[in-house]
């Protein structure tokens, strides 16, 4: 499978001129518009364009083209494949979950809008802010917390602005689909914040790092700067519950995750024990032996994800349009 890169602001730039422009399959209606008009999710690193169209839903996600159709639902809008109850795409405002194969993907969230839960901040000085179900609470150290309703004051493709009114003033906070590192332990996170307050404005990173990791398949380019050996291809899944799985080169692995204001740490791997070429079974052990010492992760600037060990070494890798993992 074409590997392809990590959602950053070029590629999410592509996403929302697409999704303002063209219909899934290119259909147009008499005069010219669209049938489908679109609207773009991000589910996890998976690039979601869904069309809607009456009682049907189109879906272009990874490498698939799924066509659904509207089914009862208690809240929202779902749709589901006519041939495979195990594949729906569930919308919720600005939020959706999407199930392939009875496989379900990380919370899916609309371009321009945050996830359900959300909380970012900034160092020197400390700040803190979360959102959930209308309400903002801002920490500084040393102080009672505010919670206070806050209101939408602009919505962009690539993120919005919110407004609220504190005990000491009023508060802005705006939020970008952007890689940001936090300015003290370099931990990758998917948004860029800025809060405006007193007339000053305070930088920060928000979101959840897992959102940069889950939602696709991650194929290994090489191990401590050493490309695969030829015909073999590894794999990391970064799963819900923070479990992992792929493929070590011959046989499958599966373990946990944890992912820490520090960084990323991988424990409990456990493998098949599949007969291999010897020098297919030496990249594995390579490979296996580098995750049990993953401390860290991060993005270069061509996309890849590198995951760095405790004595230096890496794991370069990159996002695989295949739904199939």
């Amino acid at each position: 499978m074409n590997p392809m890169r990590p959602l950053a602001a070029a590629a999410l730039t592509g996403l929302v001129a697409l999704s303002g422009c063209a219909s899934i399959g290119g259909g147009m209606a008499a005069g010219g518009s669209s049938v489908e008009p679109l609207a773009g999710y991000e589910c996890g690193q998976l690039q979601v364009l869904a069309g809607f169209d009456g009682e049907r839903a189109t879906l272009q996600a990874g490498n698939r083209t799924l066509v659904l159709e509207q089914v009862p639902a208690a809240s929202g809008a779902k749709y589901q494949s006519p041939n495979n109850a195990g594949t729906s795409f569930w919308t919720k405002g600005n939020l959706a979950l999407l199930e392939v194969d009875g496989r379900a993907w990380p919370e899916c969230v609309a371009l321009g809008a945050v996830p359900g839960t959300f909380s970012a901040g900034g160092n020197e000085p400390f700040w803190r802010v979360s959102l959930a179900q209308d309400q903002l609470t801002f920490d500084e150290p040393g102080k009672t917390s505010q919670v206070v309703p806050y209101q939408l004051q602009s919505r962009q493709p690539l993120g919005l602005t919110l407004a609220a009114e504190l005990a000491n003033g009023p508060v802005t906070l705006a939020v970008e689909r952007q890689l940001c590192r936090d300015s003290m332990t370099g931990m990758p996170h998917p948004y860029q914040v800025e809060l405006s307050r007193d007339g000053g404005t305070l930088a920060g990173c928000g979101g959840d790092p897992r959102q940069l990791l889950q939602g696709v398949e991650w194929v290994v380019e090489s191990i401590d700067g050493e490309g695969m050996v030829d015909d073999t291809r590894a794999t990391i899944n970064f799963l819900a519950d923070d479990r992992i799985a792929g493929r070590a080169s011959c046989n499958r692995f599966m373990g946990g995750y944890e992912v820490t204001g520090e960084g990323l740490g991988i424990s409990r791997l456990a493998s098949t024990m599949m007969a291999c070429q010897p020098e297919v079974l030496a990249q594995e052990r390579r490979f296996m032996g580098s995750l049990e010492q993953v401390r860290s992760a991060d993005f270069n600037a061509d996309g890849a994800l590198v995951l760095t060990t405790t004595e230096g070494g890496t794991i370069r890798a990159y996002p695989s349009r295949s739904l199939s993992q």
